[in-house]
């Protein structure tokens, strides 16, 4: 098994796209927050990856450290927070360059993809790290990347893994409707929501 090397071209796991669904379980409703103790429980088995939702929070935290500047950028891990104006290339997953060119204003990008961290599984077929929680397997809805324009880094990163993961090729364009952002699809064609 070879861990976390980049597709080269064309990635597009075996079977029919379909958008990802909550696990028929759906444990994570048991997952409590307790502000006063500062702790979070979970039921025993339920596995949660804030990986994402951590850089997000991470970049708006530290912009609004940087508030009182009038230009400043922070990127935690590609998930960007703007102060100030500022033109950000969102990368092709497919080919050397940008998809597009954007401009950020006060706000935020984050894109999420299933193509810079993917594996080839024992039997063969490809694999990457969102997992579609009602199957446990990676989730592939028809598109390689979704990037995501908001006010806030949290909430960029939030709408592009819903695009991406969530509502994938049919649904990306109205859950990015608010803010805008970018979808690229399995055939590398490049589809901006205004």
């Amino acid at each position: 098994m070879r861990s976390y090397e980049p597709a080269r071209t064309g990635f597009a796991p075996p079977g029919a796209p379909r958008p990802a669904a909550p696990h028929p379980e759906q444990r994570w409703r048991a997952v409590r927050v307790d502000h006063e103790a500062g702790a979070i429980a979970r039921p025993p088995g339920l596995r949660l990856d804030l990986g994402g939702s951590g850089k997000g929070h991470v970049a708006d935290l530290l912009a609004a450290r940087l508030a009182s500047h009038s230009e400043w950028v922070v990127d935690c891990g590609g998930d960007i927070r703007v102060g100030g104006v500022r033109e950000v290339d969102i990368a092709h997953p497919l080919r050397a360059g940008a998809a597009t060119r954007a401009v950020v204003r006060d706000g935020a990008v984050a894109t999420s993809s299933v193509v810079a961290r993917t594996w080839t599984m024992a039997d063969g077929r490809a694999a990457h790290h969102l997992l579609d929680p009602s199957t446990g397997r990676p989730a592939w809805t028809g598109l390689l990347t979704a990037s995501a324009f908001a006010p806030t880094t949290l909430e960029a990163e939030t709408l592009a893994k819903v695009a991406l993961a969530a509502r994938g090729r049919r649904m990306g364009e109205s859950c990015l409707s608010r803010h805008g952002g970018v979808l690229v699809h399995a055939d590398g064609d490049v589809e901006t929501i205004a």
